[in-house]
């Protein structure tokens, strides 16, 4: 019996030291005054300032590409979120797109219509996305926008087709780990 324990826990062990995807660093990051707890797996890098976003998150550079999640405050004062206008002005946001793949040689392969979500500790985010071809590589990009202090902040996520077996759940871990913190 202490043998069968003793392997269990050596397993168990060795799966930790060798599954650098379970392991994640828990870290808490300002953006526009408000702090933010994030756990993010140690192999992604943290870009504070990063091409115009308060904070990117870097997974890792694989085949010449790496998955990328941005953070960014918007300066809105007292904006109400409202569905149904939302929902109405999903068109603008599809036809915009398409001015941007036309200009990047790219064409559209699907749309995620508007919706809103809740992840574990932030609640009422309001979604949108596309999938999109340039080349001969194949993208998914999300955005995510909420509040959080009476702030409104944007999450973008972009994944490469190639990347998504490897990442998707990733972006999704961390994403459901971000919780707003309380000043102190």
């Amino acid at each position: 019996m202490k043998t069968i324990q003793y392997f269990t826990f050596t397993l168990s062990i060795l799966f930790v030291l060798l599954n650098k995807d379970c392991m994640a660093e828990i870290s808490v990051y300002k953006i526009n005054k408000v702090n933010f707890r994030i756990d993010r797996p140690i192999d992604w890098q943290v870009a504070p300032d990063f091409l115009g976003s308060d904070l990117t998150l870097l997974g890792p550079f694989k085949n010449g590409r790496r998955p990328i999640i941005t953070f960014s405050s918007i300066p809105l004062s007292d904006y109400h979120f409202d569905s149904d206008h939302l929902k109405k002005t999903e068109a603008n946001y599809h036809s915009g797109r398409i001015i941007w793949l036309k200009k990047n040689n790219g064409s559209p392969i699907d749309f995620y219509s508007y919706k809103k979500l809740n992840w574990n500790s932030l609640k009422n985010i309001h979604g949108i996305g596309y999938k999109y071809k340039i080349g001969t590589n194949i993208f998914e990009e999300m955005s995510y926008f909420f509040k959080c202090k009476n702030k409104v902040f944007n999450i973008s996520t972009l994944i490469s087709d190639k990347q998504q077996k490897e990442n998707k759940f990733k972006i999704e871990k961390i994403l459901n780990s971000l919780s707003c913190l309380p000043k102190k």
